[in-house]
């Protein structure tokens, strides 16, 4: 009987054992999709601060040409001349607007990915 007694144990204690690692695999790989995840948005967020950032500095540059442009003296010019500076202003102008929106865009997707990591990671 206490041969019986102990082999009862021995399998209960074996199938809490087991229970336990079948847990703890399952947490682990919870945990390793969340931290796979976090580091894609990670990469992510990188990836749209950089075109952030170059979107920035070809905004800077276009401003910098358009003011450039506005200091300049203004020569004799005809009707034809003017009315092809005036395109090219109204085009540059276009061109900083589109800029602006796809900056702001950008924003939103990285405001946005920064949300679900931060959300992520308190739920982890």
């Amino acid at each position: 009987m206490p041969n019986a007694t102990k082999q009862s144990e021995l399998e209960t204690a074996r199938a809490r054992l087991e229970t336990a690692l079948s847990a703890l695999t399952h947490g682990v790989a919870n945990s390793k999709s969340a931290l796979d995840a976090a580091s894609a948005d990670s990469q992510e967020k990188t990836a749209l601060a950089n075109r952030i950032g170059s979107l920035e500095v070809e905004n800077l540059k276009l401003h910098e040409q358009v003011a450039a442009y506005a200091l300049q003296p203004e020569p004799a010019v005809d009707d034809a001349q003017l009315a092809a500076a005036t395109e090219e202003i109204a085009q540059l102008k276009r061109v900083i607007e589109k800029m602006e929106q796809d900056k702001s865009a950008i924003r939103s997707e990285l405001d946005a990915a920064i949300a679900e990591m931060e959300t992520m990671l308190e739920d982890a």
